[in-house]
């Protein structure tokens, strides 16, 4: 362990501080694995090393690490459960609802590396394509400025795209390119990507019909989590759906929410 008691210490307060994520007093292995390569990308001979820099000097480094304490684990179409629900009744309750303004916002609040909003987008494609006419808006957010570069890239390697992606979508929207998959351009032209902190005032936020908020609360202590999730309710469209991950509940987090079952899917809405 080249992370001593006290630089974690001043690392935990610190990621906790800037972007709400609570790294556990017994997890400084977990700090160890997501900093020893920007350790070693920055020329340091361990993550101590990089701290005591980090303390002395902060302004070169600050983004780097903070981007590199968040997690961008993600697949394609993670917990297929819920776009089934998506798919099967939260979209089409949404459409007849716009029928008229024909304008469909959804918001995909921590996109990591795209394959989030892009799954959204292939499903929009393949199941709804009455809404090719239509005004349609897909938002995706999220704080790693390095997550949201690979997601515009729209580059993925052979084996992100076997997580999750079924077959007859790789065929359709993504081409070889070299050792590497390209998602089509009319995919990724849905798709707009900008960096967000949930846990500051969100100005860049859109107001959306469906705001996918998943796997990202449980990295944030109660009082930020409330606070996040008070925000994207706010966000949110009186007869829209908020999805957060397949093992999240935010039942006792915001009073201004009721839960909704659709299948084995929960999901939230305004009350």
């Amino acid at each position: 362990m080249s992370l001593g008691a006290e630089n974690f210490a001043f690392l935990r307060a610190m990621v906790r501080k800037e972007i709400g994520i609570v790294v556990d007093a017994d997890r400084d292995y977990v700090a160890e694995a997501r900093l020893s390569r920007l350790a070693a990308q920055e020329g340091f001979g361990s993550v101590e090393e990089l701290i005591e820099d980090y303390r002395a000097r902060p302004v070169p480094l600050h983004e780097k690490v903070l981007d590199a304490m968040t997690n961008n684990e993600t697949w394609f179409f993670r917990d297929l459960q819920q776009f089934e629900a998506i798919r099967d009744v939260m979209l089409p309750h949404v459409i007849a609802a716009r029928s008229v303004r024909r304008r469909l916002v959804i918001w995909s609040a921590a996109c990591s590396t795209g394959q989030e909003p892009y799954s959204l987008a292939m499903l929009l494609r393949q199941h709804f394509p009455a809404l090719l006419s239509w005004d349609v808006h897909i938002f995706a957010t999220d704080y790693s400025s390095v997550a949201l570069a690979k997601a515009e890239s729209g580059l993925y390697s052979q084996l992100e795209i076997e997580r999750g992606s079924p077959g007859a979508m790789l065929s359709r929207f993504f081409s070889r390119k070299g050792p590497h998959w390209l998602i089509a351009p009319e995919i990724r032209r849905m798709v707009r990507f900008r960096q967000i902190n949930l846990t500051r005032p969100w100005r860049a936020a859109p107001f959306a019909d469906l705001i996918l908020l998943r796997n990202v609360l449980i990295y944030f202590d109660d009082p930020t989590r409330m606070a996040v999730v008070r925000a994207a309710r706010e966000h949110l469209a009186e007869d829209g759906y908020l999805l957060v991950g397949a093992a999240e509940s935010i039942l006792d987090v915001d009073s201004g929410l009721r839960m909704e079952q659709i299948n084995k899917t929960c999901c939230y809405r305004r009350r």
